[in-house]
C-alpha cells in the first residue's frame, strides 16, 4: 500500500507540519480517514485517504490558477478566552473563517469572533505589524495580551486606506462594505 507521511501531506496542502497532523486527528472520522501510526509515532495516510483530506480541504483556499478567482479572504480578531483572559487575542489571515474559528474551537471553545475584514494574504504581516505595533504584549505566535478597542482601532484604521482585495473593480468603497461583521 502507498503510504503518504504527514510532512508530505503538509507540502502538498502548502500547510505546517504539525497543522497537518491536527488537520488529520480532526477530519479522521468525519471522512473516515485511518491514520497509521509507525516508528516513534510517525503519522502516515493511504494514498487514498490523502487525498480525500486534500479534496475537502483545497476547497477553503483560492485556487490561484483562475484568473476570474477573488483573491484574498479575511483578516481576523478574535478573544481566545472572553471570560478568563478578555484582552487574550489571536489575530491572522484565513481563506475560510468559519473553518478556521472551528478549528481554533478545539483549543478555546468559548471564543468569540470580534471582527473580520476582506484582506489578502500578501498583507497579513503588514495588518498584523500595524495592529500590534504598540500597547500589546506578545504571548507566542499570533497571540497576544492587549486592549480589543486598541486592536479594533488600528485595524479599522489599517484596511481603511486599503483597497479591496477583489480584483473586480466596480465593488463599493463605502467603509461599511468593508467590514464582514462586528462584533458576535
Amino acid at each position: 500500500m502507498d503510504m503518504v507521511s504527514v510532512r508530505q501531506v503538509a507540502a502538498e496542502l502548502d500547510i505546517g507540519k504539525d497543522y497537518a497532523l491536527r488537520l488529520i486527528k480532526r477530519r479522521a472520522e468525519s471522512l473516515g480517514l485511518k491514520p497509521h501510526y509507525g516508528k516513534r509515532n510517525a503519522v502516515s495516510l493511504s494514498r487514498a485517504d490523502a487525498d480525500r483530506l486534500i479534496r475537502d480541504y483545497k476547497p477553503v483556499r483560492p485556487f490561484s490558477g483562475d484568473a476570474k478567482a477573488v483573491e484574498g479572504g479575511c483578516f481576523y480578531i478574535i478573544q481566545l478566552h472572553p471570560e478568563d483572559l478578555p484582552n487574550r487575542l489571536k489575530i491572522g489571515y484565513t481563506d475560510d473563517i468559519d473553518v478556521r474559528l472551528s478549528d481554533h474551537r478545539t483549543s478555546a471553545p468559548t471564543l468569540k469572533r470580534v471582527q473580520c475584514w476582506p484582506c489578502k494574504r500578501s498583507w497579513e504581516d503588514a495588518a498584523k505589524a500595524c495592529i500590534t505595533r504598540e500597547g500589546c504584549t506578545v504571548v507566542g505566535g499570533e497571540v497576544f495580551d492587549g486592549d480589543i478597542r486598541a486592536f479594533v482601532e488600528r485595524a479599522e484604521a489599517f484596511f481603511a486606506i486599503m483597497p479591496l482585495p477583489h480584483k473586480s473593480s466596480n465593488q463599493s468603497l463605502e467603509p461599511t462594505a468593508r467590514r464582514r461583521d462586528v462584533h458576535v
